[in-house]
């Protein structure tokens, strides 16, 4: 509620599988909008995450226009037609409402968190062929996080943070009968006790909802 009416990021963090992507999927169903979701991982970069330039279509209009002099063809090339815009780009253009999910935030290299401040803080994206390119309306933004790393202060400061941990057996019960409909109601029961009692073991991982 916070993070919508005050337009900013929501930072959500917990153990893997409790349902911090499942928010992001959620939130864009009841919203009614359109889910863009930039999936992190290491080695991810600024041409994942933002925009790159489609080359193979740029040689072909060059080639196709050999007549032309460079300054006309720059112009043309460097053009919205040969721009592919990754998921930063494409959730703040157009007017339509839009979720953007920035999934397990920390398993990226810690340069792209530079790259997610200007969209973060200004939600703007600046394309240096083509000039700055401002949102129109806002997404409404979830990062996930599993804490494999610490993500940095000033990230950390542009965003609401919330905290998902293991539900109680109660609402555990529940996800469990939404998601399998028809289930037998003491089998329901059983399951989520079995795996309480697994959580309270000292194991290497302890099961998740999803699991």
């Amino acid at each position: 509620f916070l993070a919508d009416r005050l337009g900013k990021p929501l930072l959500v963090e917990g153990p893997a599988g409790v349902g911090k992507t499942e928010l992001a999927k959620a939130v864009a169903q009841v919203a009614g909008a359109r889910l863009v979701r930039l999936q992190c991982y290491e080695g991810v970069d600024e041409s994942r995450a933002l925009y790159e330039w489609n080359h193979a279509k740029q040689l072909l209009r060059i080639s196709a226009g050999r007549d032309e002099t460079w300054d006309e063809a720059r112009t043309d090339i460097f053009s919205e037609e040969f721009l592919l815009p990754r998921p930063l780009l494409t959730a703040i253009r157009g007017d339509d409402p839009k979720v953007l999910l920035i999934d397990e935030t920390d398993k990226a290299d810690v340069e792209v968190e530079g790259l997610l401040l200007e969209v973060l803080s200004d939600f703007q994206v600046t394309v240096p062929e083509l000039g700055t390119v401002t949102a129109s309306r806002r997404p409404f933004v979830v990062l996930t996080s599993n804490a494999t790393r610490e993500l940095s202060e000033a990230l950390r400061r542009r965003c609401l943070f919330l905290h998902i941990g293991f539900p109680d057996a109660e609402l555990e019960r529940r996800i469990v009968r939404l998601k399998v409909p028809g289930i037998d109601a003491a089998l329901a029961a059983s399951v989520v006790r079995v795996v309480g009692a697994l959580r309270a073991m000292d194991l290497r991982k302890a099961p998740s909802v999803a699991e």
